[in-house]
């Protein structure tokens, strides 16, 4: 599923690449894998990042090139490195599954903090995720949230769903309200739903009227991420 996603993802950033006329690229988007490598390897090796992603993604899918996902998490680093958010989630990934890499989940926080602070949300809600696992020595319930609410803002529609009942349990009613409501509007229907009808049970209707206000200004925010 990772690798099948990543190359639909290369092949929108490929047609972009195109249009500057770089090498490389054309060649990976017609599945000319063998000629592309040559191409690329050496973009990569002047650390161009995104170079780098697609041999990665080669290694990983075995496109082109053996399957290897040692040399795939040794180029994913390298992009990584260079700043490719979608590199950064993967070697979070890896590193917390031991896949390609020996298991290391400080360097699993690593690289999902690198790819949150560039913005992508699936690495916000695999920090929210770790941060809320207490057999694990950072585990700290705070940060999950603070991670799940940054994932949230980004339109992630099940760190939503965490998120309300997170903030239900801290007694943040209002809070907990606005994001099982707009979780209940998106992917999250069913969890999201529930949440917000066992919420309600414990609100004033002037909280649920504040909840509604915040949520729709937080709803329109989100839409108009989810359009861009």
């Amino acid at each position: 599923m990772k690798v099948q996603t990543a190359f639909l993802i290369i092949t929108f950033i490929i047609v972009s690449k195109i249009c500057f006329g770089q090498t490389g690229y054309e060649e990976l988007k017609n599945e000319n894998f063998d000629e592309a490598y040559k191409k690329l390897l050496p973009l990569a090796n002047q650390d161009d990042s995104l170079a780098q992603f697609c041999i990665a993604m080669m290694y990983d899918a075995g496109k082109g090139l053996k399957q290897d996902q040692s040399m795939a998490c040794h180029w994913y680093n390298k992009s990584g490195m260079n700043g490719h958010p979608i590199a950064q989630l993967y070697l979070g990934s890896m590193y917390e599954s031991g896949q390609g890499c020996q298991q290391n989940m400080d360097s699993s926080l690593f690289w999902y903090q690198k790819a949150a602070m560039n913005g992508h949300p699936d690495g916000a809600f695999n920090l929210g995720k770790l941060y809320e696992m207490k057999e694990l020595p950072f585990y700290n319930d705070s940060l999950s949230i603070i991670w799940y609410t940054k994932a949230s803002e980004l339109g992630h529609t099940r760190a939503m769903g965490k998120l309300a009942v997170k903030l239900f349990l801290k007694q943040d009613l209002i809070m907990a309200h606005v994001w099982s409501n707009i979780a209940a509007e998106n992917d999250a229907i069913q969890k999201g739903t529930s949440t917000r009808i066992l919420v309600e049970k414990y609100m004033t209707e002037e909280q649920i009227e504040e909840a509604i206000k915040i949520k729709l200004e937080k709803y329109k925010h989100w839409k108009e991420l989810k359009e861009n």
